[in-house]
């Protein structure tokens, strides 16, 4: 009996420590030195991240990113967005970088005093939007109402500030 009590207990010591170590191997950095603009559609899960890191070279194990967000709670903080992200951090590293959002983003100042066409062109120099769609969005009564304003334009709506948007941002997002 004392026999199968120390087999078991070896047994499950080895069983830990090749856990451990396989979660630590794949802890590790890739060393990929180029950053990678990488994107994360909405609704991705965190197996779908963890493969789309791995693809990448980002990660070592999309599985092993799976594993870890889900079991410290973190896979419903992950956003969906656009990434600038190398290979020299380890596996929690690239977990907190995609908590704190270091989303590429896009900066537009708004003056005031611009009408929507004037904003459209401002808009689309800077290279968000196509200033066309843009006006025909701000007057296409179907889209404002699901909005939820009941005017004929949305002559007004976009207040002088500066925005940022998301590199994906389209006509309809901004």
């Amino acid at each position: 009996m004392l026999r199968f009590a120390f087999c078991l207990l070896v047994f499950f010591f080895l069983t830990i420590a090749g856990t451990a170590t396989t979660f630590l191997y794949y802890s590790q950095p890739t060393g990929l030195q180029s950053p990678r603009t990488i994107t994360i559609p909405t609704g991705s899960s965190a197996r779908a991240i963890g493969i789309v890191l791995e693809q990448e070279g980002i990660i070592r194990s999309g599985q092993i990113f799976s594993w870890t967000v889900r079991l410290q709670g973190l896979s419903h903080k992950l956003e969906a967005g656009t990434y600038k992200l190398d290979g020299l951090r380890d596996l929690p590293g690239t977990v907190q970088l995609l908590l704190n959002a270091p989303l590429q983003m896009r900066k537009a100042t708004i003056p005031e005093g611009l009408t929507r066409h004037e904003t459209a062109g401002v808009l689309s120099r800077q290279g968000i939007i196509d200033s066309t769609r843009f006006v025909q969005l701000s007057e296409d009564h179907t889209f404002t109402a699901r909005l939820g304003i009941d005017e004929p334009t949305l002559e007004g709506y976009l207040f002088p500030e500066t925005y940022f948007f998301s590199i994906e941002s389209d006509e309809e997002a901004v």
